[in-house]
């Protein structure tokens, strides 16, 4: 009966978590580790480039990983020449019933039984690793100091990487940074709800259609509410709508723009301030007012800039100071981007375009992006909540980004043996 997962004796073996002092295989010849290869996601056997010295003779050539023995003939291996170069039949299994495995040219494979040195407590601490617990596999036996040495900064970038790789490959249809910095803005705008939306609404209107009407924030206004599929309702009585469904209809067939389906754009659970239709008229504003923060947006700013000229950003309008929707009024309010929303637009969007820019000109300048995220205050949602429970402290979103991309990347799916804190814990045991 299997006691481990395959995974994990594929992590004992990769990274020696046994006694390696005195290994024997099962015919009793004695083993010694020179480098135990690279691991294998092809197919194929599961180490390649593995060098052992086995009864004192050097042997170099590839491992195969199996917690019961029986599995080198189940999955056919003594069938497949590609496993003529295996030295050595890694397993995990009761001392009985081990007999001789041979290679499709007929020879015996040797076989190290790594349930003979790997520490029980190791073991044991995996499998409560994996227990199903209330935020993450390894909360009974988390403590701060099982964080490494630069684990932020490494976890942070892990992050950036993460959240610009689709704008890169982007980037690579369109090689245009101008245009890939302006689906970014405007996909930050969106927030969680309405990010795919938003971002789709700003790849139908190319940027160069946007600049030719800058100053008419009337068409910018058709041009994103148009495109947001929010222009195709009749309300006669609304002089405002019907303006701008006009000039969509008008500015749609002049440029053969597409609208997004009305349905892509989330309401349910927005608070009414980021609803998408204030989102886009503050992106009408910032176009109108502030164009430079789009056209000029691989210019790295610090917080207190991007501040000072999003909350100075004229938004008094007409129509918006009374209204969350086209038809629902509400108390008059001039709606703005405060800090908090500011924050989460530098966080999620302009900062990961940043440092894919600079990663690819400009390499050094990526330290400057990331010292935005320290002038940053840490985010407060239930992710970060449950790490403070758990002793973890956030100075910053430097911090807090880090936290949740271990969260989202490795705890969610249990990945505790890519985890850098789970090594910790097993290297503790």
């Amino acid at each position: 009966m299997a006691l481990i997962s395959e995974e994990l004796l594929s992590y004992l073996w990769q990274h020696k978590k046994f006694d390696t002092a005195h290994l024997y295989t099962e015919e009793g010849q004695p083993v010694e580790i020179i480098d135990a290869g690279q691991r294998n996601f092809a197919d194929g056997p599961d180490f390649m480039q593995v060098r052992l010295r086995i009864d004192g003779r050097l042997w170099a050539g590839s491992a195969e990983i199996d917690v019961l023995q029986q599995n080198w003939q189940l999955h056919g291996h003594h069938l497949n020449p590609d496993y003529n170069n295996v030295i050595l039949h890694v397993i995990y299994q009761d001392d009985k019933n081990i007999s001789p495995m041979y290679r499709k040219d007929g020879t015996p494979v040797p076989v190290l039984n790594l349930r003979k040195y790997v520490s029980e407590k190791l073991t044991n601490t995996y499998k409560q690793m994996q227990e199903k617990c209330a935020f993450i596999p390894c909360e009974r036996l988390f403590l701060p100091e099982h964080t490494p040495i630069g684990f932020t900064s490494t976890l942070l970038i892990e992050r950036l990487i993460d959240k610009s790789t689709h704008f890169y490959t982007l980037y690579q249809q369109c090689l245009d940074w101008q245009e890939i910095f302006w689906i970014a803005f405007v996909q930050g705008l969106g927030y969680a709800h309405n990010s795919q939306a938003f971002m789709e609404i700003a790849q139908n209107i190319p940027y160069k259609i946007i600049q030719k009407y800058q100053q008419d924030v009337e068409s910018i206004e058709a041009l994103l509410f148009g495109t947001a599929g929010l222009l195709y309702e009749e309300y006669p009585e609304n002089e405002y709508y019907t303006m701008l469904k006009n000039k969509w209809l008008f500015l749609q067939q002049k440029h053969e723009l597409k609208s997004i389906i009305l349905h892509k754009i989330q309401w349910k659970g927005v608070r009414p301030a980021n609803f998408p239709t204030l989102r886009l008229m503050l992106l009408a504003k910032i176009i109108q007012h502030a164009s430079d923060l789009i056209t000029d947006g691989f210019s790295i700013k610090s917080t207190k800039e991007w501040y000072t000229l999003l909350e100075q950003l004229p938004t008094n309008h007409h129509f918006w100071d009374t209204h969350y929707t086209f038809t629902e009024i509400s108390p008059s309010k001039v709606k703005k981007m405060g800090k908090n929303a500011t924050d989460t637009l530098l966080i999620n969007a302009i900062l990961p375009v940043q440092f894919l820019y600079y990663h690819q000109h400009n390499p050094e300048k990526t330290e400057d992006v990331l010292q935005v995220y320290e002038e940053i205050p840490p985010e407060s949602n239930n992710i970060v909540q449950e790490w403070k429970k758990l002793g973890v402290s956030f100075r910053s979103a430097y911090d807090s980004q880090a936290w949740i991309q271990v969260y989202k990347k490795y705890c969610v799916s249990q990945k505790c043996l890519s985890c850098k804190i789970g090594n910790c814990i097993l290297s503790s045991k």
